[in-house]
């Protein structure tokens, strides 16, 4: 009998133990989800996701997926591995891609696994769902005109547009900040603009929603009627000859008047500098790898040989000698009449500097000789580009006018692409 209680004993003990639960694997805690906040507006070019790391009670590694949806239904998955952000664009390319339009309500959520040291998940856990927005479009052909005092903008509303709100610095006495536009506008006409000074204009389309856009941007620079800018606002001053409007200095701009660099695709800078100045503008290379390209300030060109003959027929050029080469207009001094009065080199006692009857201030700038990387004959040369190329037997040619110290003529000369020379604008 003794042996049979102990027997049941044993029994009741071993199936206590068999039935006593293992330890289980504590899931990580929910992750809490950071930016885009709720209701957040945010670019739909990039969107970075931030969270706050979940923890596990067993310390095990967790890997996280971030989710993303339009409709909180349907939800495209993309895997964040152990980091605490992740960011996705929306136009395909080396990372993660979605196609975030504007304008939309989104939603994003998070689910974390923890995994023990071989791999296997032993825990999982998903976040709240959190919605934002994407920021509507913005205005489009954005574009300014600006002269004395005065700037105005104008623009191509958006589609679901409530108003656009215009802003700017530095700031204007008596203009209040934001402007607001209504729909259908679509401009703004401001006037007690300071001249010579650059204003960063800065436009927001608002929609339904009362979310704005991305600011587009714009600078504008106001000048008196006699001034002008290139796209980098290097401002130059003019004067008028006759019919025609010319830039009274060289340029100095290593932007085209489109605002892309001066660069060929293959040989890099289009333009050599030297010793850059205020006072001699830089040096280009031949009209004939511009491509098309206008260097100069908007309204204005490079001078075809037709133009810079119509000035000389003005000077005093001989009808004659118009279309010879050579040196042109001696007798009457047509060169003496346009060189700069100061900054031309003597010449066997005899001063090199110019009358300047006419305000153009041509100055004795030399040119850049591209194969020795140096600037040559600066205080007895001006070198200027047309861009009409000559036909003859040997291509690659153009016409240029020189000026010399030595010389009260203006030479009509075709040169290769072998120097850089200075360019003058005519307006268009």
């Amino acid at each position: 009998m003794k042996t049979l209680q102990t027997l049941i004993f044993l029994t009741i003990i071993l199936l206590a133990a068999s039935c006593k639960k293992e330890d289980v694997n504590q899931p990580p805690s929910k992750p809490k989800l950071l930016t885009p906040a709720k209701g957040a507006v945010v670019a739909p070019e990039s969107i970075t996701f931030t969270w706050e790391a979940s923890t596990d009670a067993e310390g095990e590694a967790m890997e996280y997926d971030l989710a993303v949806s339009s409709d909180s239904l349907d939800w495209k998955y993309f895997s964040a591995e152990a980091a605490s952000s992740k960011t996705i664009a929306n136009k395909s390319g080396n990372g993660s891609y979605y196609a975030f339009e504007t304008g939309k309500k989104y939603y994003w959520k998070l689910s974390v696994d923890s995994k023990d040291a071989g791999g296997q998940i032993t825990g999982s856990t998903e976040s709240d769902v959190v919605s934002f927005y994407t920021s509507p479009s913005g205005v489009a052909n954005l574009s300014k005109t600006s002269g004395d005092g005065f700037v105005n903008l104008a623009w191509t509303d958006p589609a679901g547009l409530t108003r656009v709100e215009v802003t700017f610095s530095p700031t204007v006495i008596g203009i209040v900040q934001p402007i607001v536009v209504n729909p259908g506008v679509s401009k703004v006409e401001l006037t007690g603009m300071q001249n010579e000074t650059i204003y960063s204009f800065y436009i927001k389309a608002f929609n339904s929603l009362g979310h704005p856009s991305k600011a587009d941007t714009i600078k504008a620079l106001p000048l008196s009627p006699t001034l002008i800018h290139d796209n980098e606002f290097n401002i130059y001053s003019t004067v008028q000859v006759g019919t025609q409007t010319w830039m009274r200095e060289n340029l100095r701009a290593t932007k085209w008047q489109n605002g892309t660099e001066m660069k060929h695709w293959w040989s890099g800078l289009v333009y050599a500098v030297g010793p850059q100045s205020n006072i001699y503008g830089n040096y280009y290379d031949s009209p004939l790898r511009w491509e098309g390209k206008n260097p100069c300030p908007c309204g204005f060109h490079v001078p075809s040989d037709d133009e810079v003959i119509i000035l000389e027929r003005y000077l005093g050029v001989p009808e004659s000698d118009l279309l010879k080469g050579g040196i042109r207009g001696e007798l009457e001094k047509v060169g003496a009449s346009i060189k700069s009065k100061m900054g031309w080199a003597d010449f066997q006692g005899v001063s090199g500097n110019g009358l300047d009857l006419y305000g153009l201030n041509f100055i004795p700038a030399g040119y850049y000789d591209n194969s020795s990387k140096t600037v040559k004959d600066r205080g007895t040369v001006a070198n200027f580009y047309t861009t009409t190329v000559f036909t003859g037997p040997v291509d690659g040619y153009y016409y240029v006018r020189e000026l010399f110290n030595n010389s009260d003529g203006i030479h009509r000369e075709i040169m290769s692409s072998v120097q850089f020379n200075s360019v003058r604008c005519i307006k268009d």
